[in-house]
């Protein structure tokens, strides 16, 4: 009787387990499809007038050798945007249109958004830099929280006086743009400098575009001005 009494015991218990596992099971894909998937677009552009009323912006130099950022190639689950997937296309022929602004970059990828306590930053690259016209490059983080943050650190280079003259010791000028800001998806951002600025969008990504090219390599499309 009491060995009836035991294995009527452990009955319960077996049957707890058999459920823990079942949730647990059960539990795993929640986990995964809770991670956020979003279109970040950016575009860069050149203010040619100049409208700082003669105020002098500092500029930062960069020792030509100095490679901290994370190369693209290393950075994974990063899907550069055909032209079709974009969606400033208006915009950015607004700027080659216009008398006052020169497009510069032309960023536009897919990433899993993080937390903020993990999200990575992001490496552009430097488009146009092997010519004498001005090129960007820089970095961008974004993070969810309660809202969207964007970290948006830019470099322009330029061939100014200043760089014909730092040229021989190996130093390059900037001029920074370096701002973090709270943003909502599907709103447009303008980010402003005197020299030089950026509009950004940042879209929740389609569900079925991220099972299809789940199997591309990140490898930017286009990102020429």
């Amino acid at each position: 009787v009491r060995q009836d009494i035991q294995a009527m015991l452990k009955i319960p218990v077996t049957l707890l387990l058999m459920a823990a596992l079942q949730l647990t099971i059960s539990w795993m894909p929640v986990v995964f499809a809770a991670e956020k998937h979003y279109d970040i677009e950016l575009v860069v552009f050149e203010n040619l007038v100049r409208n700082d009323q003669g105020e002098v912006w500092p500029m930062d130099y960069l020792e030509s050798d100095e490679t901290n950022f994370p190369q693209l190639e290393e950075q994974e689950e990063v899907i550069w945007l055909s032209n079709d997937q974009r969606q400033l296309n208006a915009h950015h022929q607004a700027l080659r249109n216009s008398s006052g602004f020169r497009p510069l970059a032309w960023y536009a990828w897919r990433q899993p958004v993080l937390d903020r306590n993990f999200a990575q930053v992001m490496a552009l690259p430097a488009t146009g830099s092997e010519s004498n016209a001005p090129y960007i490059d820089g970095t961008v983080r974004v993070s969810l929280g309660r809202y969207l943050h964007l970290d948006l650190d830019l470099q322009l280079h330029t061939r100014s006086r200043l760089e014909v003259f730092s040229a021989e010791s190996g130093i390059k000028p900037r001029i920074r743009l370096s701002e973090q800001r709270r943003m909502r998806s599907r709103e447009l951002h303008y980010f402003d400098h005197p020299r030089f600025g950026a509009m950004a969008l940042i879209t929740p990504a389609n569900a079925a575009e991220i099972a299809a090219e789940s199997d591309k390599q990140a490898a930017p499309t286009d990102t020429t001005p």
